[in-house]
């Protein structure tokens, strides 16, 4: 148990246990203290070519990766999709300029 005695606030009393309710579920999820979650990150030059993003998938599937950070992914806007495998793309680039440059996204799997 754990008391707080100070003349300016009231007695409290936490129970361990109650402060173990107060926490978040972490079971069936990639975060936590008992379970790993893998980090990569890549600068992929592009997401613009045609069959990119699968091969984006296909080395994050190849090093077991949770959440893959992507940087170059050189798409416009921003947004969020969820690609044929099931994996999230969360993606941030320029404007909606003419040029295709610079741009950012997080690639995650279903877990995550």
């Amino acid at each position: 148990m754990l008391e707080a005695n100070n003349r300016h606030t009231l007695n409290i009393i936490i129970k361990e246990t109650e402060m173990k309710s107060k926490w978040p579920d972490t079971r069936g999820s990639p975060f936590g203290m008992k379970w790993t979650t893998r980090i990569g990150f890549w600068n992929i030059r592009t997401l613009r070519e045609y069959g990119k993003l699968k091969q984006v998938e296909k080395e994050m599937t190849n090093y077991n990766l949770d959440i893959m950070g992507l940087s170059e992914i050189r798409w416009k806007g921003n947004g969020k999709i969820k690609t044929q495998n099931g994996n999230s793309l969360i993606f941030s680039g320029m404007g909606e300029d003419k040029e295709h440059r610079n741009g950012v996204g997080i690639l995650m799997n279903k877990e995550a």
